[in-house]
């Protein structure tokens, strides 16, 4: 089971296995709904691979660590000029490391899953998500 709970709602009691998502989701939900719809939901869970939000590596948060070694970026409208400079920086630095990095838009996220799901799951049948 998965709830939903504000970014800043405190201690929240679940259910042993339940997971609370405390970030905002892409698609405003109402307070009172009992489900979010499919745009906010874990897509990646069927894996049964480790996909850690927000992992801290090489000094910068990314957004979704997938196993090992498999990282993706999710770029809103922001990412542009220095930012994007920054964001090149980064993946530049994560791939000497020995990670794998996927970049998409938030856009491709929400209008195109399918397309982004093909190319994690392709990235993962390669095994670019284990430690070497």
């Amino acid at each position: 089971m998965h709830v939903g709970a504000r970014a800043h709602a405190g201690r929240i009691k679940v259910a042993k296995g339940t997971t609370v998502h405390w970030a905002q989701p892409p698609v405003p939900r109402h307070p009172d709904s009992l489900e979010d719809p499919v745009e906010n939901v874990p897509r990646l869970s069927w894996m049964k691979i480790s996909i850690v939000p927000q992992a801290w590596i090489a000094g910068h948060r990314v957004d979704f660590l997938i196993g090992a070694r498999l990282v993706l970026q999710i770029d809103g409208g922001h990412h542009v000029g220095a930012q994007r400079t920054s964001d090149i920086t980064h993946d530049a630095q994560l791939m000497l490391l020995g990670y794998h990095v996927i970049r998409v838009g938030f856009d491709q996220m929400v209008n195109d899953w399918p397309s982004v799901q093909d190319l994690i799951t392709r990235a993962v049948a390669q095994g670019l998500h284990r430690a070497v």
